[in-house]
């Protein structure tokens, strides 16, 4: 989690989730906090980012590092 004032991120790692026990595994954190703040997973194994039907954002690795993700 990331706070910058009254702004938070949730933000969760994974290298890939190339199964459906693994995704389910890395985005459970994610779905539980039930709140409205931004949900972020940043993943090796995707070319693009995303965000998924959970309105989870799905973030390649490089982009991250680069800053070409938004986060905020």
């Amino acid at each position: 989690m990331v706070n910058s004032g009254d702004r938070r991120i949730y933000i969760q790692s994974a290298w890939q989730m190339d199964t459906d026990n693994k995704e389910n595994s890395e985005l459970r954190s994610l779905r539980l906090t039930d709140d409205f703040f931004k949900k972020i997973v940043i993943r090796m194994d995707i070319l693009h980012n995303f965000y998924d039907d959970s309105g989870i954002f799905h973030c390649n690795l490089i982009d991250f590092l680069l800053g070409d993700a938004e986060l905020f």
